[in-house]
């Protein structure tokens, strides 16, 4: 692979400092890494430099960066983009960097918009980032990515990586993505402190879709907020923040946006579906709402062996699926310990519903401990209505409702339990 920027190619070894780029770099080329100062930094390292130029061409593979456009083992201090950075099957595109390995950046940002609906990795600060440790980041730009991509308001793929202080502003947008977050497409065993996204976030077909995050697999998180709408449509999995969390310890999470989807497997105003992972200390209170969705929840559509504790939901939640099941706090909960939480918005299901003011669906394993719901609760036809769970399998210790509860010729209807088996 060959490089090419606004004042250096390719820089080796080299430090820059006290530089900037500006003006318009428009090249082919397949495997072209193209920057908006430097194509390609290796074990560089550039302080105080910055960037306002579009950079765009078309080309297969390679990497394109509003700055650089592969930063391997390279140092970023003090840098900034400013241009439209744009593509056409880039290897990986970001508003700053397009590919960062194992790279260290303090204090970067990018404020252009980034769009490529054929490349992998879509960022609006960093494309792909591989082991990269990266603190006090900022992305304001509107993002746009592709089918079978890996798209996010600040990076598409993190894979490894730390950061520390990082925050996206823009919107987020794809029509097909494996994962899409208003921060983070996908997270793989990286770890964020201070991370927020406040962007709406779009994609009618993604199969994991997030505020902050499509896909987490993995870390230890705290801190992290999403304050904007999240929109899908028949994904597999839609939150106010986590699309799908599997394995991730968040400590500290709040969603504040509204969650919509129209045939989503999982829903929920934090998190759509939380496997294996631990929530300490969270909340979420914007609605969710799908018509035909499966597992809706004020806080997570559906868990399975996690843990969550000091839990809030004050969105209401509302299907009309058949056999849908509804929590204010979780719709389906299956062999996971909830302490200490609550929920007050109300829940609305339709035919076959298990609909309760807590949880929709509380299998055998699954405990409930010091837990409460206020939020009025109705059911159709043929549906189980509980103030407080829906349908019961599990175990439930010290829990209160204090809800309406009402059903159109419901098949069980209970202040605190619709169906107690």
């Amino acid at each position: 692979a060959y490089g090419a920027g606004g004042l250096v190619g390719n820089n080796r070894e080299a430090r820059i400092s006290n530089s900037r780029a500006s003006g318009s770099l428009n090249l082919a080329g397949n495997n072209l890494n193209l920057g908006g100062l430097v194509g390609r930094n290796y074990l560089g390292e550039l302080t105080n430099a910055s960037s306002s130029a579009s950079v765009s061409g078309s080309g297969r593979g390679g990497y394109r960066g509003g700055l650089v456009g592969l930063n391997e083992d390279g140092t970023l201090n003090n840098v900034a983009a400013h241009g439209k950075v744009s593509g056409n099957g880039t290897g990986a595109i970001g508003g700053l960097v397009g590919r960062n390995l194992r790279g260290t950046l303090r204090n970067g940002s990018a404020s252009g918009n980034v769009e490529d609906t054929g490349s992998l990795y879509v960022g609006g600060l960093i494309g792909h980032n591989q082991q990269g440790k990266m603190n006090n980041l900022l992305a304001s730009g509107n993002v746009l990515g592709g089918r079978n991509a890996y798209v996010g308001g600040l990076i598409g793929f993190n894979e490894g990586g730390s950061l520390f202080n990082a925050s996206a502003q823009g919107a987020v947008h794809a029509n097909g993505a494996l994962a899409l977050g208003g921060l983070i497409g996908k997270n793989d065993k990286g770890s964020i402190d201070n991370g927020s996204a406040s962007g709406d976030v779009s994609d009618a077909a993604a199969r994991y879709l997030g505020g902050l995050i499509g896909h987490n697999i993995g870390g230890a998180h705290r801190n992290l907020s999403a304050s904007g709408n999240v929109f899908g449509g028949t994904n597999l999995h839609v939150g106010g923040l986590i699309g799908l969390n599997e394995n991730g310890s968040l400590l500290n999470a709040s969603a504040k946006g509204n969650v919509g989807a129209n045939g989503a497997e999982s829903l929920g105003g934090l998190i759509g579906k939380n496997l294996k992972g631990s929530l300490t200390n969270v909340s979420a209170s914007g609605d969710v709402i799908d018509r035909n969705g499966r597992n809706l929840g004020g806080l997570i559509g559906a868990s399975e062996q996690g843990s969550i504790t000091n839990a809030r939901a004050y969105g209401k939640v509302s299907s009309m699926a058949n056999a849908s099941r509804l929590g204010g706090l979780i719709g389906y909960s299956s062999d996971s310990l909830i302490t200490n939480t609550s929920a007050s918005g109300k829940v609305s299901g339709g035919l076959g519903a298990y609909a309760g003011g807590l949880i929709g669906m509380l299998e055998s394993s699954g405990r409930v401990i010091n837990s409460s719901a206020s939020g009025e609760v109705e059911g159709g036809a043929s549906s189980n209505v509980g103030g407080l769970v829906g349908i019961n399998y599990g175990s439930i210790d010290n829990a209160s409702a204090s809800g309406k509860v009402t059903s159109n010729q419901g098949l069980a209807l209970g202040g605190l339990v619709g169906m107690n088996l």
